[in-house]
């Protein structure tokens, strides 16, 4: 059992696996795992089918209100590229760490590491 407020970890999952559907073609596959690393920390994966993120805008990734994708005008438009800032954020607050590999053309995984102390018996 992990020992976190709900709605705060929540925010995060729902934000990162967002991103992934969003990034992921019709047809691809998102991937959650989890692993037990060293010391008893966890580490939750989410693993997308995407075109990877350019190594032109990786340095700003989780900077408030930018975006790899296009300006539109649907409804989320007022939020758009605030997830990934947020879960930073809400990372840092909950003493999680946030990490992430990608290849141009493969797709992107980011993981979450959930520190042992975390976690209730």
């Amino acid at each position: 059992r992990l020992q976190l407020p709900l709605d705060e970890f929540r925010q995060v999952l729902f934000n990162l696996l967002t991103n992934a559907i969003e990034a992921s073609p019709e047809s691809g596959e998102v991937i959650i795992s989890t692993a037990e690393l060293p010391g008893g920390a966890i580490q939750l994966g989410i693993r997308d089918a995407g075109s990877g993120i350019s190594e032109a805008v990786r340095s700003r990734l989780f900077e408030p209100f930018f975006s790899t994708r296009a300006q539109g005008d649907d409804a989320d438009s007022h939020v758009r590229g605030m997830g990934l800032a947020i879960c930073r954020s809400l990372s840092e607050r909950l003493g999680l760490t946030i990490e992430y590999s990608t290849a141009e053309g493969v797709g992107t995984e980011f993981r979450v590491g959930i520190p042992a102390n975390r976690r209730t018996a």
